[in-house]
């Protein structure tokens, strides 16, 4: 069990307690930094919850194969997801590496986004189910193919290559706060008998959900069926209503260090002598991805410590051109102050703190208001110029 899940030992430990003494509460919550394996520690967690066997990663039961191929009933999905690589990291692995564990990871990665369009989530919004269907389904084919070991690797390359766009729009295409009809839909699920012998519901970036959409969770949260789990992520604990999170058992999870870092690299991706940070292994397959970005973002940060004047705002703006450039300023913005936040003198950590809070203040006004990422920009240059 777990043997997909690396660096989180803590996590892991008291997991494997609570199943070895059959104490699991039916509501959890997992938090801690992006790229620390919440989803995936989900999704383990719930395949051996269905599991007809003992639990182990090697059980070929009927429950475990539609599980670890991502079409278990039982595993229910909805929430944001915010690495539209994966699919494209999957094709590299896939095309570097070819075998069964490359095929699995490529066809997870996306029916890690089919999950959330699940008709019976849609089930009073059949008009938006409709327009996704046009991007669902070519997927969804694809990703039976994968697993299909008679089809050729040129193949799966060649029509995978040609559907990123498409997968790019899918994942856009989720909410990006949790709307109350989905959680709705989730409390309807709850309420209907599991297809095997147990059900488990996963809110991914809990912390994106309405208001509204909160406490319409409150209930089912406290009182789930005995065949129902609910396991929620998130990067922000904090933006959860503490009448939420009285309700869920927490589990920690940490960053990865570099000995870590490395031993997902040669396990998972099958990459020798690695050890940057998961966000810009995956920024590197990114349609978007442009690496001068980084760059300006190292520099805006050493010219706001130093109190210098002469910052390429114009040049920056050249590389500023959407709203996935723009995260990915703010993203690299924020791990280059955090990580010298700690060396650095009082005034320094200061004008630091200053930054982190206007980071994270603009990114969420990114991620949920339909403000241009120009105005977003501007209005960052002058908070902190």
């Amino acid at each position: 069990m777990f043997e997909n899940v690396f660096g989180q030992t803590g996590v892991i430990k008291a997991l494997s307690t609570e199943l070895s003494s059959k104490a699991a509460p039916g509501s959890r919550l997992f938090s801690g930094p992006a790229y620390s394996a919440k989803l995936t520690t989900a999704l383990e967690l719930a395949r051996i919850a269905s599991c007809l066997g003992n639990g182990d990663w090697t059980c070929n039961c009927e429950a475990c194969k539609r599980s670890k191929s991502l079409v278990n009933p039982d595993v229910v999905i909805i929430g944001r997801k915010l690495i539209p690589e994966e699919f494209a990291c999957g094709l590299d692995l896939f095309e570097r590496q070819p075998g069964l564990a490359s095929r699995y990871f490529l066809c997870r990665s996306i029916r890690k986004i089919l999950k959330r369009f699940e008709p019976e989530l849609y089930m009073n919004e059949s008009g938006k189910l409709q327009n996704i269907y046009q991007l669902a389904n070519p997927l969804f084919e694809y990703s039976e193919t994968i697993l299909d070991e008679s089809v050729s690797k040129e193949t799966i390359l060649k029509e995978g290559k040609k559907l990123i766009p498409l997968f790019t729009k899918l994942v856009q295409a989720i909410p990006k706060d949790i709307p109350i009809f989905l959680i709705r839909a989730v409390e309807a699920i709850a309420h209907e008998s599991p297809w095997g012998k147990h059900r488990t519901i996963i809110i991914e970036h809990a912390d994106h959900m309405q208001e509204p959409a909160m406490n319409a969770l409150l209930k089912i949260l406290e009182e789930p069926p005995k065949t129902i789990s609910f396991i929620l992520t998130t990067r922000n604990i904090n933006a959860l209503l503490p009448t939420v999170r009285s309700r869920l058992r927490t589990y920690t999870f940490l960053s990865r260090n570099t000995l870590q870092l490395s031993a997902i690299y040669q396990k998972i991706f099958r990459l020798d002598n690695h050890t940057e940070p998961l966000d810009q292994f995956f920024n590197s397959f990114s349609l978007e991805y442009d690496v001068n970005i980084e760059i300006y973002a190292e520099q805006f940060v050493k010219s706001i410590i130093a109190n210098e004047k002469n910052f390429d705002v114009t040049g920056l703006k050249e590389h500023i051109t959407d709203q996935a450039s723009l995260r990915l300023f703010i993203e690299y913005m924020l791990k280059h102050a955090v990580k010298i936040a700690s060396d650095t003198d009082k005034s320094s950590f200061s004008k630091l703190q200053n930054l982190i809070s206007i980071c994270r203040e603009n990114m969420k006004k990114l991620e949920l208001f339909n403000i241009s990422p120009g105005i977003i920009l501007e209005t960052m240059l002058f908070q902190v110029l």
